[in-house]
Order: C-alpha cells, then structure tokens, then sequence
C-alpha cells in the first residue's frame, strides 16, 4: 500500500479524481477557440498564456452528455499524460485528498477503479487514457505540437525560446492563406438554424445569429475573387470588440510560426493591402490576412457597419 494523492472534481455531479502528478495547474477558462471536428470529446483550443492547448470534454469521453459553451467560465485542469498536455473542463474541483491505495497500473481502461471517500463515491480516472491517439490523426501535428513533451525550462532556455503565434491556415485555388487564430473566437459548422444563406457569389454571404447577434458573413474567397469548392465553416473573428463573420475552407489546419519566420509580402497579393506577411508552410508561401486593415476594407466597401 502507498499513499496516493488525488484531486477530485466534478461532471454532472458525478465525483472523479486523477493523481496529482499529472496536474499542471487548475484554474478558469472561458472564450476557447471551439473547433468542430469528427472527435465527440475534443471541444477546441485555449490559448493561456501564449501557449495553444487542447481543450477536453471529459464528460463525453466518459459517455456523459456534457455540453461545454465557450464564452462561459468553467473550471479547468491542465494536465501532462506525461505525452500530452490538455486541458479538462469541468463542473467543480473539490479538492486534494490522499489515501491508501495499491500501486496503480493502467489496465487500458479509463476508469481504473472507484475509491469509497466516507459517502461518495470517487472514480479514478487514468489520465494516460483520456486520448485517444488515432482519433486526432486528422491534425494530429498541430493538436499536440505545442504542449509535446512538457519539461522544466531553464533559465537560458527561456530567453532563447522564441516568440510563437497560432495560425489557421487553409487554402483556396491552389494559395494558401493563414489567420492569427487568437482572433477567431469561434468556428461554426452551419447548418439551417443558425446560418441563413443568402448567396456564395455576393460579398456578403448571408447571416448568422450569435449571442442574440445577427451578424453578416462575409464570403472572403469571392473578396479574394476566388471560388470556393468545398465544405466552410463560418469563422467568428473578434479584435478590440468588433466582431466579424467570414467563409474559410472546412480544410483549415492549425501551426505555430516562429515570429522570425514571418516576412513582409512581395507578391501579386499586395494590391489586397489587408495582405501583407507571409511565412512557409510546406515549402509553400502563406498569405497572412491582417485582421485591423481588413476590417478597415470591409467598412469602406460597406460590407460591415459599426
């Protein structure tokens, strides 16, 4: 027998515990970058502190109906599976308890066992089955690019490192494009209720409700004077509270660009002048659309009115 210490925490007032070994720090979150994909569980990104980080739904990954809405505070965990760092969203973190417990070895199950705590009933949860690996294949370079293999920095490190910024990148005919994602507050699959269309070949695409809003969606390829040929999400972008809703590709990938890596735009583009840096990605030149001058495009062609 060894002594264990264990957080516990709420989800739907199911009580759950993890070792505090794998914890990182606990704290709020609120306004993740909501991502839809084919993974039930994976809800997003959080960017804290400069650092993007998986956001987990660990209520679904338990089979528990839990929805999670992004512009409300909830309580976080950010843990290390001693792989991956990612954040789980839940209802109430109760506290720190230790007990008596024999070694604990993952049996592959994500519940290892229920702890009897006087009344409650606490399950323990192994931190190291929460992902699913063959799930995230689909950007499985991004999801865990930044928050691989967490270590202690030391001292020198940290002034070395270098200055990061996550983008979203997608490509429209054959060019690629990129956002500096800590501007696009949501993505949103749209569908009848929340997006109405009105056209794909007009600047302003149509409209979509959000916080009791109604906010015009800006058809960015047909702005590019380019044609989209896929499935879109609509991108919610918000920057010194002004928000703005345009198409990007359903393709859309997330990276991290070194700041030395981003370099003034020299092509043909630079007659858009919401383009004006440009890094690699895959051997190919990204076009970073400056979000403040196209807010200022938009106002002036009367697409977006404050």
């Amino acid at each position: 027998m060894r002594n264990i210490h264990i957080i516990t925490f709420k989800i739907n007032d199911n009580l759950y515990g993890i070792e505090i070994k794998y914890l990182l720090e606990s704290g709020r979150i609120s306004n993740f970058f909501k991502i839809p994909t084919k993974v039930e569980y994976f809800e997003g990104l959080f960017n804290l502190r400069g650092t993007i980080i998986p956001v987990i739904n660990l209520g679904k990954r338990l089979g528990i109906n839990y929805e999670i809405e992004p512009d409300k505070q909830k309580n976080f965990l950010y843990v290390n599976d001693t792989v991956y760092s990612f954040i789980i969203v839940v209802d109430e973190i109760s506290g720190v308890k230790n007990y008596k417990y024999d070694f604990i070895n993952s049996s592959g199950d994500l519940i290892i066992d229920t702890i009897i705590d006087k009344d409650n009933l606490i399950s323990l949860i192994d931190v190291k089955q929460i992902i699913v690996l063959d799930d995230f294949k689909f950007t499985k370079r991004f999801l865990f690019k930044s928050s691989f293999g967490i270590e202690e920095f030391e001292i020198d490190k940290i002034e070395k490192e270098e200055t990061k910024i996550p983008f979203a990148v997608f490509k429209i005919n054959n060019q690629l494009f990129a956002i500096n994602a800590i501007f696009i507050k949501q993505l949103i699959e749209p569908d009848n209720k929340n997006f109405k269309l009105f056209s794909l070949k007009e600047l302003v695409a149509g409209e979509i409700e959000f916080n009791k809003k109604i906010i015009e969606v800006i058809n960015f390829p047909e702005l590019l004077e380019m044609e989209l040929k896929e499935g879109y999400y609509i991108a919610l972008i918000e920057k010194d509270e002004k928000l703005m809703a345009i198409i990007i590709p359903e393709k859309t990938e997330f990276v991290e660009i070194t700041t030395e890596n981003i370099l003034d735009d020299v092509s043909y583009f630079k007659n858009l002048f919401f383009i004006d840096k440009i890094f690699k990605f895959n051997n190919e030149n990204v076009k970073i659309i400056n979000i403040d001058r196209l807010f200022e495009y938009l106002t002036s062609r009367k697409a977006l009115e404050w």
